[in-house]
């Protein structure tokens, strides 16, 4: 057996063990907590970062529609002048082709190929209306033609 006399052991002793448990398990607490903030900084910083550059790179895309916006303005405003122009020249076109069509229309007509007749053949305005009538036979108007003919003929019923 054991000689050695059974020894209790100190209070205070016993105290510090527990003291020390109880330091011992609030340090690893700390410590797990520390590692948490650790990664949540990690991760705080990735994030930060990311909206860093997602700012960064909405300014960038910002300016290029900036451009893009100013060269479509310029752009645009070409375009209206372009339009402004052709729109002059075909209200132009549209202007001269009616006035064409008309000198066409009156080049077609008889009494302007006589008239133009009588001047390339340099001849003056009285052969000119001469001409005219010439070429223009029984202009007179048909009422006072059917006049004339009731009238000759209430003429031969009278002498009969």
């Amino acid at each position: 057996m054991n000689k050695r006399p059974y020894h209790r052991q100190n209070p205070l002793y016993e105290k510090l063990k527990l003291k020390e448990k109880e330091i011992m398990t609030f340090l690893h607490n700390l410590e797990m907590e520390n590692m948490e903030a650790q990664e949540n900084k990690q991760e705080l910083k990735k994030e930060t970062h990311f909206y860093r550059n997602l700012h960064s790179r909405l300014l960038m895309e910002e300016n290029l529609i900036k451009k893009k916006l100013m060269t479509l303005q310029q752009e645009s405003k070409e375009v209206q002048a372009d339009w402004a122009i052709i729109h002059q020249c075909l209200v132009e076109l549209n202007l001269s082709g009616k006035d064409e069509q008309e000198e066409n229309s009156n080049l077609e007509t008889p009494e302007y190929q006589v008239s133009e007749t009588a001047r390339e053949l340099g001849l003056a305005t009285a052969e000119e209306d001469s001409i005219l009538q010439n070429e223009l036979p029984g202009q007179e108007a048909p009422a006072e033609h059917h006049l004339q003919h009731l009238q000759s003929s209430s003429d031969e019923s009278s002498s009969i």
